[in-house]
């Protein structure tokens, strides 16, 4: 359900992360992605992968943990709302990649 990247990770990286989460969606958001979408920096790619991952029907987000890394979160889009519920109150804040 979470992979953490740190801020200076390369998009291979980021995909091999990611496509190991249980949470993936079953619909394979990599078709969307070009060359020039693998050549992004971090946070520039994480935001590539939001909008990717949204034409699926997923959702990434980030748990804002004053860090240096970003904890990513994949679930269905139809329950975004719940997380934000759900971390407020915890004091943590999510921002939802690609939005």
């Amino acid at each position: 359900m979470l992979a953490e990247c740190d801020w200076k990770e390369q998009p291979t990286q980021i995909r091999a992360r990611l496509e190991k989460l249980a949470s993936r969606p079953s619909v394979d958001p990599w078709v969307l992605f070009g060359a020039r979408d693998m050549r992004l920096r971090t946070a520039a790619f994480l935001e590539a992968c939001g909008r990717h991952y949204r034409d699926v029907g997923a959702t990434l987000a980030v748990l804002d943990t004053d860090s240096d890394c970003y904890p990513v979160v994949c679930l269905r889009a139809a329950r975004a709302g719940e997380l934000t519920a759900l971390a407020g109150p915890a004091g943590i804040a999510v921002r939802i990649l690609g939005a």
